[in-house]
């Protein structure tokens, strides 16, 4: 799998536009299209709002110049029509003599649903029309019409082509009467005209304020701030950024605590053990031993229930999986503490297991 930060001239902004779009591999990039990605990255920008602006056409005409190069991708030609196999679908339509045919069949006209339920005609009145089109099977023909060519008696009781499906389209004589149809309740189309209203639609709302809000910031959130800045705050918006917050907070004071109460609870056990030469522990510390239960209960309560908005993973809870490459990571520190110090500070963060941004702020 070749990633697009193999391409040189995507940024950072532009590769995250991208992998938010929906590509991830060279080969998608190749695959596309200038128009389509162009519309597909728009789109992304608008709705998450990943950069000042989204890229030019320009610019996206040269990635996938480069990615196609890259993965010696051509663009395949339009086959030409050949004559069809007889293993493949029979285009029936193609054939004059089927055209001829087709041209003194009978044919259904449709009729609007208001009209049928004006008129009380059920469904289970109107006669089934089957379509005579490419097909695999047995092609049945019964009509009031003259035979055609040399096979006029195939055509005037059943011309049959062995195909590997047993289905049959059939193509029904309209010249004798039609059962189960009342005919006095049809009424034709220049009687119709102006009978059945016109109803006219109004703009569709595809999507609420809320829900706008939820996948993007305020304007007035990331006014004078730059995108490549980590003040400014991007992803979805988290359903409890309070608890967030305090998870945070409370996740940091039991990591800090728990080395600091080992260490005090031994100092004061050599003091008292050794005081000739322990007599320098003061008993203050006795505070940090003290409270580690309480924090401790409080991080059971809040920090252990911080979850991601997207992908539920539980954030202040050690867990051995694999991480996501886009996490706050410290050499020696591991991902939770980088990400509570990074929540706290810039109101927003990167999931450490899937690696999508959510923000705690509006």
């Amino acid at each position: 799998m070749t990633k697009l930060s193999s391409i040189a001239p995507i940024d950072s902004t532009s590769l995250e536009l991208l992998e938010a779009a929906g590509f991830y591999e060279i080969a998608a990039i190749a695959k596309s299209s200038v128009d389509g990605l162009t519309a597909e990255l728009e789109k992304a920008h608008s709705v998450l709002r990943i950069g000042d602006r989204p890229p030019s056409g320009e610019s996206i005409e040269q990635w996938i110049g480069i990615a196609r190069d890259m993965v010696g991708y051509k663009e395949d030609s339009t086959p030409a029509l050949g004559v069809v196999a007889s293993e493949e679908p029979a285009a029936y339509e193609l054939s004059p003599k089927e055209l001829q045919m087709l041209g003194k069949a009978p044919f259904a006209i449709p009729l609007h649903a208001q009209l049928l339920v004006s008129q009380k005609v059920a469904v289970a009145e109107i006669p089934v029309g089957n379509l005579f089109a490419e097909h695999r099977g047995e092609v049945e023909y019964r009509g009031s019409g003259e035979p055609l060519g040399e096979e006029s008696t195939t055509f005037s009781k059943i011309m049959t082509r062995s195909m590997e499906s047993s289905v049959s389209v059939a193509v029904l004589d309209s010249s004798g009467p039609r059962s189960g149809l009342d005919k006095s309740k049809l009424r034709s189309t220049d009687e119709m005209i102006g009978a059945v209203p016109r109803q006219s639609l109004g703009p569709v709302t595809l999507e609420s304020p809320r829900t706008t809000l939820i996948r993007a910031p305020l304007k007035e959130t990331n006014a004078g701030r730059t995108t490549k800045s980590n003040f400014y705050i991007r992803g979805v918006l988290h359903d409890r950024p309070w608890s967030m917050a305090m998870g945070a907070i409370f996740s940091l004071l039991i990591a800090v605590l728990i080395p600091l109460a080992v260490i005090s609870a031994a100092l004061l056990l050599l003091s008292q053990e050794v005081p000739e030469k322990f007599a320098w522990v003061p008993e203050w510390i006795l505070v940090f031993p003290a409270c580690l239960p309480v924090i401790g209960i409080f991080y059971l309560i809040m920090g252990t229930r911080c979850g991601c908005r997207i992908c539920g993973q539980r954030l202040f809870l050690p867990k051995m999986c694999l991480k996501s490459s886009k996490a706050h990571h410290v050499i020696g520190l591991g991902y939770i503490i980088p990400t509570a110090v990074f929540m706290l500070i810039f109101r927003w963060f990167r999931c450490i297991y899937c690696g999508t941004p959510v923000r705690l702020k509006k």
